[in-house]
C-alpha cells in the first residue's frame, strides 16, 4: 500500500508578511505598527509504493546557518534545527539511504528545499524540476552575482552533476500515482504534487500557498512571491481546480499547524514533530 512520510526539518523564522502581506499595515492612527516574526515548519516528503521511492524536496543544507547561506538569508529566513532534523538523518530514521531513492522531485530550488541535492550527485537517480525553474536557477547561478538579487536561490545547492529531468508544460506524471502540476508565482517553476493512489488522494501545494488562507475561501497573496500575476492568474485557479476535481487532503508549504493538521491524514506518517508554541 502506498505511504507518505512527512519529514520534519525544524523551523524557519520569518516576517509574518511572508504569509499575509496585508498584516500590520501602517494606518493614520497606528503609523508605526510592530511586525511579528513567526515560526514556520520546514519539511520534505517521501512517497513509497511497491515499485518506487520518491523524495519530494531535500530540505536545507546542514551548514545553512553557519555561513553556507548568504548573510541576508540567514538574517531574513533563519533556520533552527539540530542533527535530528537534517534530511539525511530523517531518511535514516525511516530506514532509507540516498541510494535507496528511485527519484527526486524538487517543487522548486529555494534554499530551504534544495539543500541536499548534493547527496544524489554523480548517481543515476533522476531529479525532476520544472524547466522554468531550472532556467531561472542556472541563470541566477551564472549571471546574477549579487546574492540578494538571486532571491532564495543558493547555486551551490543545485550546481552538481545531477541527472536532471526537466518537466515541461502544465501537468504530467512522475511515476504512476504521482502527478505534477505547474503552480508558478512563488517561484517560476513552482510545482505541486498530487498523489492519487493513497486511500485518500493528497495534494502537496508546496509554497504556491503557505497556508490554506492564501487560497481559500478567497485569494490572499503571500508576500514572498516571485510573480504576483502568475500566482493570482495561474497558481490559484489550478489549485482550486485540483481540489474540485480530486477532493484531496491538502498539504500547504509552510503552515504553522503542519504537524497537527496532517496528523489524521490517511497514509501519512510523521517523522519528528516540531513545536511552534
Amino acid at each position: 500500500m502506498p505511504r507518505i512520510h512527512l519529514l520534519d526539518h525544524g523551523y524557519l523564522e520569518v516576517d509574518e508578511r511572508f504569509h499575509y502581506p496585508m498584516t500590520d499595515l501602517a494606518t493614520r492612527s497606528n503609523p508605526s505598527p510592530t511586525v511579528d516574526r513567526i515560526r514556520i515548519p520546514s519539511f520534505s516528503l517521501v512517497y513509497e509504493d511497491d515499485a518506487n521511492t520518491v523524495v519530494v524536496d531535500t530540505g536545507g543544507h546542514p551548514d545553512g546557518m553557519d555561513g553556507y547561506w548568504p548573510e541576508w538569508l540567514r538574517e531574513t529566513v533563519s533556520w533552527t534545527g539540530d542533527d535530528e532534523h537534517l534530511f539525511e538523518n530523517r531518511l535514516e530514521q525511516i530506514g532509507l539511504a540516498p541510494g535507496d531513492v528511485d527519484a527526486v522531485v524538487q517543487t522548486h530550488l529555494h534554499n530551504d528545499h534544495a539543500g541536499n541535492l548534493r547527496l544524489f550527485a554523480g548517481s543515476d537517480v533522476p531529479v525532476y524540476a520544472h524547466r522554468e525553474e531550472l532556467e531561472w536557477a542556472f541563470y541566477a547561478a551564472n549571471v546574477v552575482r549579487e546574492p540578494q538579487a538571486r532571491g532564495a536561490y543558493v547555486p551551490a545547492d543545485y550546481d552538481h552533476d545531477l541527472d536532471w529531468r526537466p518537466l515541461s508544460g502544465d501537468r504530467g506524471q512522475v511515476v504512476p500515482g504521482v502527478e505534477w502540476i505547474h503552480l508558478p508565482g512563488h517561484a517560476p517553476g513552482m510545482t505541486g504534487l498530487l498523489f492519487t493512489e493513497l486511500d485518500e488522494p493528497l495534494f502537496l501545494v508546496g509554497d504556491a500557498a503557505f497556508r490554506e488562507g492564501n487560497v481559500f475561501p478567497d485569494a490572499v497573496q503571500p508576500g514572498a512571491n516571485w510573480d504576483h500575476a502568475d500566482w493570482a492568474d495561474v497558481a490559484v485557479p489550478r489549485i482550486r481546480e485540483v481540489v474540485d476535481e480530486s477532493d484531496p487532503n491538502v498539504i500547504y508549504g509552510h503552515d504553522p499547524d503542519t504537524f497537527d493538521r496532517y496528523d489524521g491524514y490517511a497514509d501519512v506518517g510523521q517523522v519528528g514533530d516540531t513545536s511552534f508554541n
